[in-house]
């Protein structure tokens, strides 16, 4: 997935605003103050979601099962579901329902971590401080759309029609939804973070503090020192231009005397 994110992202055009951008000095880093935010805030984000999703999971979906309860039950033959009101059920059955219950929290988790990687691709389009739409031009690479959406299919065919291969269970509508929202929530965090001080970003810990592409903007004054400079060097050469006529005016004088 990180392979294919990296061809997504390396054949993205530039927009006409990185190109009319101003030049920057030859020492600042690529590695901005927003970048390293959004590298270390997201980070923080996917890892409080799967935290809550790991440990809390199984209340919220009301799923039904122990600690100790194993993945690799086989459906009965004579299967009696939980809700149904014209069977008893087995202990078979019941140690079932408790293994496909597990198979879903962890299709729940595996499968909310794999959109929240895919929406953070499209947040990796745009990493200017105030580049809050992401999905300006967004169809202007048909490389990151092919691949974007590979992703996706990739991993629906997997969770709903591989489940041995994957150890997953199928999921319902409103199931898929849930995760692909969960998911999104990339999107709102990044553009959060882009809102953010770079007082407060420059206190998290392990943040590298240093000079940054678009957080610290190169000032116009640089460039009129060059102007002035070359300003200055053309003066010069012109007065030694004067001097030169002037001395030759000297000699020719001298030579008429």
């Amino acid at each position: 997935m990180d392979t294919f994110a990296a061809l997504a992202l390396s054949t993205e055009p530039p927009l006409k605003q990185v190109i009319k951008g101003k030049p920057y000095k030859d020492n600042v880093s690529i590695l901005s103050l927003t970048v390293r935010g959004q590298i270390y805030l997201i980070s923080m984000w996917n890892i409080l979601v799967m935290f809550i999703l790991m440990f809390f999971g199984q209340m919220m979906a009301n799923l039904t099962y122990d600690r100790d309860t194993t993945t690799a039950t086989v459906k009965p033959t004579d299967y009696c579901s939980k809700d149904a009101t014209d069977c008893t059920q087995s202990a078979n059955d019941v140690l079932y329902d408790k293994s496909y219950d597990k198979l879903t929290h962890f299709t729940y988790i595996y499968n909310t971590f794999v959109f929240l990687q895919l929406f953070n691709m499209i947040n990796c389009r745009k990493i200017g401080r105030r580049d809050f739409n992401v999905f300006e031009c967004f169809f202007h690479n048909w490389y990151f759309i092919g691949l974007f959406t590979l992703i996706a299919v990739v991993q629906f065919c997997q969770v709903n029609y591989l489940s041995d291969i994957t150890q997953t269970v199928s999921l319902s509508r409103s199931e898929w939804g849930s995760c692909i929202a969960v998911g999104s929530t990339n999107l709102v965090i990044s553009a959060i973070i882009k809102l953010l001080p770079d007082e407060m970003l420059q206190k998290l810990p392990l943040i590298t503090r240093g000079e940054s592409i678009e957080d610290q903007e190169m000032s116009n004054k640089y460039l009129d020192k060059a102007k002035e400079k070359m300003a200055g060097a053309e003066g010069t050469g012109g007065a030694i231009e004067l001097k030169n006529k002037s001395n030759d005016g000297d000699d020719d004088n001298y030579e008429k005397a």
